[in-house]
């Protein structure tokens, strides 16, 4: 009996990449990165958004409750809070919401505003009336 015993003389040599397949795929990597990133930090801006919305909105609520209590709005956040504060930050931070009223204390405008230095920076700050107005309209 008799076994046929044929190596294949290219078994044993080092299977690897070229350089230029390593080039060609850190190049397209390179380009979906190009592409992936800035769409990943327009997402986490307008995420970050919902949470001065959510504030704006408490705070709205808290205004109307105020003017049945008291026949005016309040001047300041901390007389909607329960604190000496005229600001109130968002839980994570990258907001400040204020309130502006009128001298007669009739309507107010309540405004979530990013601090330097905040992720948010770049998006810019939001508001709501006493009349309910929203703007900048695309933000809501």
């Amino acid at each position: 009996m008799r076994i046929n015993r044929s190596i294949n003389k290219h078994a044993h040599q080092n299977c690897g990449f070229s350089l230029v397949e390593l080039m060609v795929v850190v190049a397209m990597v390179g380009i979906l990165a190009s592409i992936a990133i800035p769409s990943y930090r327009q997402y986490v801006v307008e995420t970050g958004r919902s949470e001065p919305q959510v504030v704006l909105m408490d705070a709205h609520n808290r205004q109307q409750q105020f003017m049945l209590d008291n026949r005016a709005y309040a001047t300041t956040m901390g007389e909607l809070y329960g604190s000496g504060d005229a600001t109130v930050n968002t839980k994570s931070g990258h907001y400040v919401v204020s309130v502006v009223t009128a001298a007669d204390g009739f309507s107010y405008t309540l405004t979530a505003t990013p601090p330097s230095g905040s992720p948010q920076e770049s998006d810019g700050a939001i508001s709501l009336t006493s009349e309910g107005e929203k703007t900048p309209e695309d933000k809501w």
